[in-house]
């Protein structure tokens, strides 16, 4: 450590080791898996040991620099298990539930942070950060939030086709650093029971804001095997769907997985959450001829959309589903309420559940429920290929 003066240590080092040592210290905290723990421990390690750096470096300090060498290496090793231990995502076209890139395009980040720590302890981490940012987000609301979705990805763990799909949060975090949000990724889930030579119905799902979770296609999934359809669930970035990359985006995923299952284009049905909704109101005036039937949940709609010309021909006389909870603060009942008068007024023919009492994470909160009411409303409309 000679080759440097003591200044220079600390201005090299102490900076850098406590940001580490802070941010995994966080990571910690909120972490629920033995991997993400693992990956916390070693970044602080890592930290420690570039704070030790700082003051290491004279023989009457020895004890530093030993504390350093062994924090490098707890945090080198830590790193390295979590490392070998990243899935790489792949899967063979058999497999019922796999990760797609369009055009073959295949860019799926296995050591890109989004993959080193596990989606959930991600997701653990983002919620405590959001409760103390977000002013319609508290702590109460974050702790129950955090308990839906480790129960969730506890059960979803359990799979190992979803264990080994990895995460596609690198696709959302490059999208945030101002990256493109077509990644060209989504995720194509195929019930076991069906023929994949036989058209299949098919349901759309565009994920809200914050990125394309894999507990969204997990929940799905368990409605695609009750009513026997095909899920696809095209990523985009950060969630922030626009026109017309919306609808760019659904048509190549569902072109790309009629590559390996075939699909009715008779029965095609497109589902938002949250901010998805903006997508699914932009599909829905841009190419809502492909399409069966709209689902909305929790939604942010795209005014301009709803009141277009184009919605309203393609939509008048044709059904939609929306479902909201009347405590939801970010898309109020009476927001989702009027916009539903807005499609009515159109001529579309529109359902409003109204779930009481759930906020917008009714989609975790009221699992069951939601799960229920979506396979009654696509097995009503499915039926038999035409």
């Amino acid at each position: 450590m000679r080759m440097f003066s003591p200044v220079l240590r600390g201005l090299l080092f102490w900076p850098a080791g406590t940001v580490l040592l802070l941010a995994h210290g966080a990571l910690l905290v909120a972490a629920h898996t033995g991997r993400g723990r693992l990956f916390a421990v070693a970044g602080c390690a890592v930290g420690l040991g570039l704070i030790f750096a700082g003051v290491a470096g004279e023989r009457r300090r020895a004890w530093l620099r030993w504390g350093m060498i062994g924090a490098f290496f707890i945090g080198v090793s830590g790193l390295g298990i979590v490392i070998a231990w990243a899935p790489d995502g792949r899967a063979d076209t058999s497999t019922r539930v796999q990760n797609r890139y369009v055009d073959d395009k295949w860019d799926y980040r296995r050591y890109a942070l989004g993959n080193l720590v596990p989606e959930l302890d991600q997701f653990r981490l983002g919620v405590r950060l959001i409760s103390r940012l977000d002013p319609l987000f508290d702590e109460a609301q974050a702790a129950r939030l955090s308990g839906w979705t480790t129960a969730i990805y506890d059960e979803l763990e359990t799979d190992a086709g979803f264990r080994a799909l990895g995460s596609a949060m690198p696709h959302a975090y490059k999208n945030l650093r101002g990256g493109d949000a077509m990644s060209g990724h989504y995720y194509l889930y195929v019930p076991r029971r069906l023929n994949r030579a036989e058209p299949q119905p098919v349901l759309v799902f565009l994920h809200g804001s914050g990125g394309n979770f894999k507990a969204y296609t997990w929940l799905l999934a368990k409605v695609a095997d009750r009513v026997g359809c095909v899920v696809v669930a095209p990523s985009f970035g950060m969630g922030n769907w626009s026109a017309p990359e919306s609808r760019r985006v659904v048509e190549a995923a569902l072109a790309d997985a009629g590559r390996v299952v075939a699909l009715d284009a008779s029965r095609q049905h497109v589902m938002g959450l949250s901010n998805g909704g903006l997508g699914v109101s932009q599909v829905a005036a841009d190419a809502g001829e492909r399409f069966a039937s709209l689902v909305y949940l929790s939604p942010v709609f795209d005014e301009g959309a709803l009141t277009s010309a184009a919605f309203r021909t393609k939509w008048r006389g044709r059904h939609v589903l929306v479902l909201s909870g009347t405590e939801d603060n970010r898309t109020p009942f009476d927001y989702v309420s009027d916009e539903v008068v807005t499609m009515r007024a159109g001529g579309a023919k529109v359902e409003l559940v109204e779930f009481k009492g759930a906020d917008h994470f009714l989609f975790f909160s009221h699992e069951d429920a939601v799960l229920s009411r979506l396979e009654t409303w696509l097995a009503e409309r499915m039926g038999p290929a035409r």
